[in-house]
């Protein structure tokens, strides 16, 4: 048969471990919901720079004709102009 320090010790870990599952849990919880949306508004914010950039840059005209596939072109040149040329690639890179 079991003492009754046993049982209360038993009793008293089984408490402690549930309450130590159960907050890890929660502060699981509000940790990846704080950075999902904090990832998710930093996104946003960049997207919308990008765009910005991309709507002063020059607009040029697109061929009609059907084009061959071309290379990637270096971001350096792919835009002079300097609100266009701020943006790091991997800033574009990441929002994509």
């Amino acid at each position: 048969m079991m003492s009754i320090r046993l049982r209360f010790t038993l009793l008293y870990t089984l408490i402690l471990a549930v309450t130590l599952t159960i907050f890890g849990l929660v502060l699981y919880f509000i940790q990846s919901t704080d950075t999902l949306r904090s990832i998710k508004q930093d996104l946003t914010l960049s997207a919308n720079r990008l765009v910005e950039a991309a709507l002063r840059a020059e607009s040029r005209p697109l061929p009609t004709e059907s084009l061959p596939p071309l290379s990637p072109i270096p971001f350096d040149q792919f835009s002079s102009d300097q609100a266009f040329q701020t943006f790091p690639e991997r800033e574009i890179r990441r929002i994509l």
